[in-house]
């Protein structure tokens, strides 16, 4: 009876924690897709207005990373950020990263935390750094003001054959308004403002939607992964981003 050797075929290993990564002893080039962590909404004001939604992380997706059979590679996988407190900030996400490849494996920025809510202006929403360009380009959140949040800003989308932008966050609804900004993304539904002194959305990654704004008094929702969390509403907590993702790919 004769053998016969199995075809090469696809496989990935999925990371949404830090941990390492053993390179096969037949392997020497695997593709990488990163998601850095989602930036948070920002928290209302306890009396005023409400917090603007949080900015998604770029994605860094099937880059080619040359690697040397049987090494091991470190992975990290970013966290999203934690949700501002009532009339505060978030604290901030961190990045995603693949290293031990013989090249370097491009790390795609982390999402911005939205603003909290000013005692009349809404907060404005988490700006986005422009995955596709060096040295990443901001592209501001939505701005607030005294009435209702301005969803979130036009993106520019894929940049390269390698990166897509993250997508900038919602504004919040002002003290005169009744509803909070959307927040935008690469597949609907998108993230919906709040109602009311509402917060506004979060922007959407590659990978998953924002979290919506919360309605007066209520707080942000979390965001998908790399997405940015909701604003919260008056007198209520943002949402915080959505963790970030490591995929490595490879023939074998």
């Amino acid at each position: 009876m004769t053998l016969y050797n199995p075809l090469p075929r696809y496989r990935s290993q999925v990371f949404d924690v830090t941990d390492t990564f053993s390179v096969p002893s037949t392997v020497g080039l695997v593709f990488v897709t990163l998601v850095s962590g989602g930036g948070a909404g920002g928290g209302g004001h306890a009396t005023g207005a409400a917090g603007g939604g949080g900015s998604s992380s770029g994605t860094v997706t099937n880059f080619p990373l040359p690697v040397t059979p049987g090494s091991t590679l470190s992975v990290v996988v970013g966290a999203g950020g934690s949700g501002g407190a009532v009339g505060d900030p978030g604290l901030p996400s961190s990045t995603s990263s693949v290293t031990g490849g013989l090249v370097e494996c491009p790390s795609p920025p982390p999402g911005s935390t939205g603003q909290p809510g000013a005692a009349v202006n809404g907060g404005n929403g988490g700006a986005a750094n422009n995955a596709g360009a060096y040295p990443f380009p901001v592209i501001a959140g939505a701005t607030g003001g005294a009435n209702n949040g301005a969803a979130s800003p036009t993106f520019a989308g894929s940049a390269t054959v390698y990166f897509t932008d993250g997508i900038p966050g919602a504004s919040g609804a002002g003290t005169g308004g009744t509803e909070g900004g959307d927040g935008r993304g690469y597949t609907s539904p998108f993230a919906q403002g709040g109602a009311g002194i509402a917060g506004g959305g979060g922007g959407g990654s590659l990978l998953a939607k924002g979290g919506a704004g919360g309605d007066a008094g209520q707080p942000g929702i979390v965001g998908g992964i790399g997405a940015g969390g909701g604003g919260g509403g008056q007198n209520a907590i943002g949402g915080s981003g959505g963790p970030g993702r490591v995929v490595i790919a490879w023939i074998g």
